[in-house]
């Protein structure tokens, strides 16, 4: 049974094809730990910095999977009223 699983051609094409969803986890995470510095950050120079970082890995993130903008959108109109 294991062999028949093993070398099923649907088995095979999913291990040899590859996607981009575990790199848009990894951006997911990129995103969300700059969110939780920008959030805690108390120097106003710090906040903008960590801001320019999150804008680089939005659009590093955009470019690889759109499903993202889900996260990007709400993150960033929270930092831009939160550096008003």
């Amino acid at each position: 049974a294991a062999a028949l699983y093993g070398f099923s051609p649907l088995i095979w094409q999913y291990a040899t094809t590859p996607e981009v969803f575990a790199l848009n986890n990894l951006f997911t995470a990129g995103v969300l730990l700059l969110t939780a510095r920008f959030h805690t950050a108390a120097d106003p120079a710090r906040k903008r910095s960590l801001a320019r970082q999150g804008v680089f890995a939005c659009a590093l993130a955009l470019s690889n999977q759109h499903t993202i903008a889900l996260l990007v959108l709400p993150t960033a109109l929270w930092i831009l009223v939160s550096l008003r």
